[in-house]
This record gives C-alpha cells, structure tokens and sequence, in this order.
C-alpha cells in the first residue's frame, strides 16, 4: 500500500496499528472480550474433542492435538523459557494479529460480512498452526474470538492483548506440566 501511495497513517489505521480510545483502554477491552468470548472458544474445544471422540471410534487411539512448543520447555534452560514465554506472549500476538486481524480481516471485511470475513480468517489462523487438524475448531474460535475484537474496537491492541493472555496462560500450564 506504502508504494501504491496510500498515506502511512491511513494505512496504519487500516490494518488497526492505532490507539483506538487509549492504549490502556484498548488492553482492557481485550481482557474483558477475551473473558466474554470464553464461550465461543469452549464450543470450539468441545467441537474438537467431539471430533476426536468420533475418530477414535472409528479407527482407534487418535493422536492428541500437541503444539512443538510443548516439546521445547521439557528439558530448557532458564533462558531458552524466558525466550519462548516472550516468543509465545509478545512476538506471536503482535506479527499474528497484524496479519490476520490486521490486514487479511481488514481486506476481508471490506469484500464481505464481518462474520463471514471472521470465519475466513479463523479457519486460515487455524490451519497455519501446528497442532494437527482436528484442532482446527478450537484454534478457530479463538481466531474468531480475536476477529470480533477487532470488529468491536477496530483497533488491534484489543485482540493483541486477548491473544497475549492466552498463549500466555497456555505457555504457562505447559509449563508446569512439563516441569513437573
């Protein structure tokens, strides 16, 4: 967009690189939208588990969804966790949501419905993710969660801040579980 010659500012307000009504304001509206869209995402859990539940009863033991991540705190150094609780909880959130609530929902959403273009991009954002396919519900209604943050606030410092807590709270149970 830079080289087409769409202003700097226009384009960062575009894909939501804004302050919306306040950077703290923002960050509490993610916490808060991320509580109040806990239902969606346990639905998608649920849809998950179901689907689980179904093909192990069709072929046998199924292989748990399992994120790399995972693999990695078993066994790492005081500094290689501290790096990958910062991968998980800053660096995943910002460049995520850039690009898929920032600029593919935004390129969606002026195409289609937001709740059409939310489901486009949930699906997309789950499927890059490396915990198989059958986890693709469960990511997905966490990415649709994010989208209607993004809706609601236009800002993405609302769906970064959601997206920080919960790979935050996942990074940590992974955590215990793997330092135990």
């Amino acid at each position: 967009p830079l080289l087409r010659g769409v202003p700097a500012a226009q384009w960062r307000f575009a894909i939501g690189w804004h302050s919306g009504r306040g950077v703290l304001r923002e960050m509490c509206a993610g916490v808060l939208g991320y509580l109040a869209c806990a239902p969606v995402v346990l639905a998608g859990v649920g849809l998950t588990l179901l689907l689980m539940a179904v093909r192990a009863a069709m072929s046998g033991p199924v292989e748990q969804p399992s994120h790399p991540l995972g693999r990695m705190l078993g066994g790492a150094s005081a500094g290689q966790v501290i790096a990958l609780i910062t991968l998980a909880t800053v660096w995943a959130p910002v460049v995520e949501e850039t690009v898929f609530r920032g600029a593919l929902y935004h390129h969606l959403r002026g195409r289609l419905h937001w709740i059409v273009a939310g489901l486009i991009q949930a699906f997309i954002f789950a499927a890059i993710h490396p915990q198989g396919w059958m986890a693709i519900p469960a990511l997905g209604s966490i990415g649709l969660s994010f989208s209607l943050l993004r809706e609601w606030r236009t800002s993405i410092i609302a769906p970064m801040t959601a997206h920080a807590l919960n790979n935050g709270t996942i990074t940590l149970l992974l955590l215990v579980l793997f330092s135990v």
